[in-house]
């Protein structure tokens, strides 16, 4: 029982510090969870309706 908690807390921990992602920049901030960078072109977000 102690190992498969110790398991899940580990894999709970291990995903916590891959939570950023970046496209075209380098590192991404660390309060986004998706940074993007583009000197040509823009974003376009659909909405949430």
């Amino acid at each position: 029982m102690k190992i498969n908690l110790l398991s899940i807390f580990l894999v709970a921990l291990s995903v916590n510090y891959s939570a950023q992602v970046g496209i075209n920049t380098n590192p991404p901030h660390p309060s986004a969870a998706l940074d993007m960078s583009d000197s040509k072109r823009g974003f376009l977000h659909q909405g949430l309706y």
